[in-house]
């Protein structure tokens, strides 16, 4: 029990000794404008009238070029993985390797999982007073999913197809924001384990980036890429609001599917683990 307490107090202290870099700070006001810009254009667009309080965070996550600036802010909060600091030495004593590959995961899962929750609470706000918390769509969400028109291009608000009105906002809400964060963890799970092997730290950035870039190309590709590749492209799973087969079903497989990526990543890493440098150099 002890020892448990000891890790979780360890982990706090990584997080709070690394959410005050200037780094993570500008992307953390980032992603946050990006939210609250996305949320209030939804909040002027519905004109006064009563809306779902997740509404906000639907209609932001539903747009690519918000997707985009949310992915690389995350990634950026873990650029400097595998977090070797004047106190590393002394954590791997204590903890040994294994342990301390371990806490690292940790630190990782437990930060996407607080960097999503904290874009949530952000989109709230804008609805403290204008909003609903019954698990229904409003009749301005539903008449985005109606289909585009000039309203919508002049407050700049992201289609949204017509599926999703057999979900509720609240499922909608929970899978988008569980598979994004999903596929930033494979994403920033990559980038560590290259980083703790190779001295070279651009390369973990380089191919994280490839990764994106291929599974974007591949979604681009559409109709001129294999059904089967096109199932278990990340980009395709990851992105739940931009219409993708988009049901309860599929959101469950994309589910599954990044936590068995998840598991492999991590064991990839233990396997590499006893070639890992990880005091500072």
């Amino acid at each position: 029990m002890n020892s448990i307490k000891n890790e979780i107090i360890l982990i706090l202290y990584i997080i709070r000794k690394r959410i005050v870099r200037i780094e993570s700070i500008i992307c953390i006001v980032l992603s946050g404008i990006t939210i609250l810009k996305a949320s209030v254009s939804y909040l002027l667009y519905s004109n006064g009238h009563t809306v779902n309080i997740f509404e906000g965070y639907v209609q932001a996550m539903s747009g690519e070029e918000n997707l985009m600036i949310i992915i690389i802010c995350a990634i950026l909060l873990f650029a400097d993985a595998p977090f070797i600091n004047d106190n590393s030495f002394l954590i791997v004593y204590r903890l040994k390797r294994k342990k301390w590959y371990a806490l690292n995961w940790i630190y990782m899962v437990v930060v996407t999982m607080l960097y999503m929750v904290y874009l949530i609470v952000l989109s709230l706000i804008p609805f403290i007073f204008k909003g609903y918390l019954d698990n229904r769509w409003s009749q301005s969400m539903l008449r985005i999913m109606n289909g585009y028109n000039e309203k919508m291009m002049h407050y700049n608000i992201n289609p949204i197809d017509g599926i999703y009105r057999n979900m509720s906002p609240i499922g909608v809400t929970f899978y988008t924001a569980i598979l994004c964060a999903g596929y930033i963890l494979i994403l920033v799970s990559v980038l560590y384990i290259l980083n703790m092997i190779y001295t070279y730290k651009p390369l973990g950035t380089l191919v994280v980036g490839g990764i994106h870039l291929i599974s974007t190309l591949i979604n681009m590709l559409g109709i001129l890429t294999p059904q089967l590749i096109q199932r278990f492209s990340l980009y395709r799973s990851a992105f739940f609001l931009l219409g993708y087969d988009a049901n309860l079903s599929s959101g469950l497989f994309s589910i599954l599917y990044f936590s068995l990526l998840i598991y492999i990543i991590y064991l990839v890493g233990l396997l590499l683990l006893p070639k890992a440098d990880i005091y500072l150099s």
